[in-house]
């Protein structure tokens, strides 16, 4: 457990390790070229922090893995929120949204990339200039998050895919995209895919644009529900 302010770069190596919050608890990052959190050991848990700065806020790389929940992640120095890298993987949030994550104001919100995967659930994703981003090989499952005030909500590129994870015609669980320039942006190989299982539903609620489904990307119109 962990209480008070810390001005540091964490590295996580062993396995098992469980980083928690006592309280409130934050962690700035102490250089601006690490991540304030890096992790390369498995079954990781980082819960109930407020977490800034740094090159990326919270790195996952080289197989590490983790469980990510109820945290504040911002202001990123160079690119993102949660970078999950070099096939490793990341479960953001929970089975509830009071497990869910605030990720807010960093360039990409959260990406996921190099053959790693990401399961992202019941998270708030603001004012980032990418929500999510996708891209070489990153796959996602994703459901119950609201993706706002971004320019592009969610970007897909070169092989990135993602995967609704309900409907929200039966349970309520759809993405909601409110208030991007682009809601979806899907380009260069990235996929969706579903069928009647959504990627997200499209409120809007001020998106310049709810899809751009441009050559060679393979988003299927059964992939998007459009909400009335």
């Amino acid at each position: 457990l962990v209480s008070g302010d810390c001005t540091e770069n964490v590295t996580i190596s062993k396995d098992g390790i469980r980083l928690q919050a006592d309280g409130a608890a934050s962690i700035t990052g102490a250089s601006t070229g690490s991540p304030v959190v890096r992790v390369r050991g498995s079954r990781t848990r980082i819960i109930g922090f407020t977490l800034t700065g740094g090159s990326n806020v919270i790195q996952i790389q080289e197989g590490g893995s983790a469980i990510i929940e109820s945290n504040e992640i911002s202001n990123a120095n160079s690119t993102s929120g949660i970078l999950v890298t070099q096939n490793g993987y990341a479960r953001v949030g929970g089975t509830s949204a009071s497990r869910g994550n605030n990720i807010h104001d960093n360039s990409r919100g959260i990406t996921v990339r190099l053959g790693s995967g990401a399961d992202i659930f019941f998270n708030t994703i603001d004012n980032n200039d990418r929500g999510i981003n996708i891209n070489a090989n990153g796959s996602v499952d994703m459901s119950d998050n609201v993706i706002s005030n971004s320019d592009r909500g969610l970007n897909l590129l070169t092989g990135g895919t993602v995967n609704g994870s309900s409907s929200p015609a039966t349970t309520g669980g759809a993405n909601t995209f409110t208030n991007n320039n682009v809601a979806i942006r899907c380009r260069l190989g990235g996929s969706g895919s579903g069928g009647s299982v959504p990627v997200g539903q499209i409120d809007g609620g001020g998106n310049g644009l709810p899809l751009i489904n441009t050559s060679g990307c393979h988003l299927s119109s059964t992939s998007v529900f459009f909400a009335p």
